[in-house]
């Protein structure tokens, strides 16, 4: 399992390959959605890039939170605390 570090990496590195993005928070999601793999991670991006074209938007920080939350509940878990 990732750490903090590594997983903000992550989040940071999988949406560098060219999608259109807003300014985000990656050691802020990493910290959050502390039990995520790099697979994990690389899936909530996939899901966050479709949420964010379903409203034709860029990729913000709530997409990327959404589908975390989303990528948590396929892993059968749960957050402590509600969305920001």
């Amino acid at each position: 399992m990732p750490e903090v570090e590594e997983r903000a990496k992550l989040w940071q590195e999988m949406l560098s390959t060219g999608a259109p993005h807003e300014k985000f928070d990656p050691k802020r999601l990493a910290e959050e959605f502390s039990h995520m793999t790099g697979a994990h991670i690389r899936n909530a991006v996939l899901t966050a890039a479709f949420l964010a074209a379903e409203e034709g938007r860029t990729i913000s920080q709530h997409h990327l939170q959404r589908a975390a939350r989303s990528e948590y509940r396929a892993m059968g878990r749960g957050l402590a605390k509600g969305p920001s």
